[in-house]
């Protein structure tokens, strides 16, 4: 019994990582979601919904967030809607709490602003949950770029610069920034390092076994830290490079790069999955 929860709930961390990694992420950084999700009228939302329901659906069937699908029962013998739901389900909780974290959505605001703006993104979140077991699974071959200091450090900053160059020059980022407090900010730090250390010690992504090895849990928190030091970093140096911390505070700073360092920390660990 308890083998099955903690295989349930591996299975339902590997579709979370997936919908940040493959697609989610950069589409919360995304002005243009938020501006539609509350602008766009309501045969919009409605068409756009039903599409992107019927594409995450035939994702989910095609190939689906868990591995060796055909080996979980399933209650009522509804396996392939069970898991469209899940995924579905995954995506939904995902972005609101994605949202919530980044500043997009609070307490305060309409029930019909936090449906609409949720609404746009669970599709993008949902279809990473679906393809994340493809994408990132697969045996303990030998790993592309090896277990050296150097090279893994290189994973790191390359997988960083793969999700977050293309969100560094953009306003969202000063924007995030302008919206978050201390608390919020302490949130990202935990979620990045959870989410980090998740993807490369728990749900069971390429080269798990390796990276376990003869690790303890203090070597393992180590290189979850040390992974997000260099997506922090990398974030730091991108926001320096495209000039975001011209006339801004210190205080700035440092909130913009915690927000930068956000999807950064999820393409370090991505890196440190897919090059392993």
């Amino acid at each position: 019994m308890e083998e099955a929860l903690a295989d349930e709930l591996r299975e339902q961390g590997r579709g979370i990582v997936g919908a940040l990694f493959v697609l989610g992420v950069t589409a919360t950084y995304t002005q243009e979601i938020w501006w539609l999700g509350q602008s766009l009228s309501a045969e919009g939302v409605l068409a756009y919904s039903t599409a992107g329901v019927i594409l995450v659906y035939l994702a989910s069937q095609a190939i689906g967030f868990r591995e060796g699908t055909e080996a979980h029962d399933r209650p009522y013998g509804l396996g392939e809607l069970t898991d469209f739901a899940e995924v579905l389900l995954q995506g939904l909780l995902t972005s609101l709490v994605a949202l919530w974290l980044l500043g997009m959505l609070s307490f305060g605001d309409s029930l019909t602003l936090i449906v609409r703006r949720t609404l746009f993104l669970t599709v993008p979140y949902a279809l990473g949950a679906a393809v994340a077991d493809t994408l990132l699974s697969g045996g303990d071959d030998d790993p592309i770029v090896g277990d050296r200091e150097d090279t893994r450090a290189l994973a790191f900053v390359a997988g960083a610069l793969f999700i977050c160059f293309p969100i560094a020059p953009t306003q969202e980022v000063l924007v995030m920034a302008n919206r978050m407090n201390w608390w919020r900010l302490f949130a990202i730090a935990l979620v990045s390092l959870g989410t980090g250390y998740l993807t490369l010690y728990t749900v069971e992504f390429r080269g798990q076994d390796r990276r376990l090895g003869e690790s303890t849990w203090r070597g393992r928190v180590g290189l979850t830290c040390t992974a997000y030091v260099f997506a922090l970093a990398t974030a730091a140096l991108l926001l320096a490079g495209f000039g975001a911390f011209t006339e801004t505070s210190h205080a700035m700073w440092v909130r913009q790069t915690v927000v930068l360092g956000f999807p950064a920390s999820i393409g370090a660990a991505g890196a440190g999955v897919v090059l392993s």
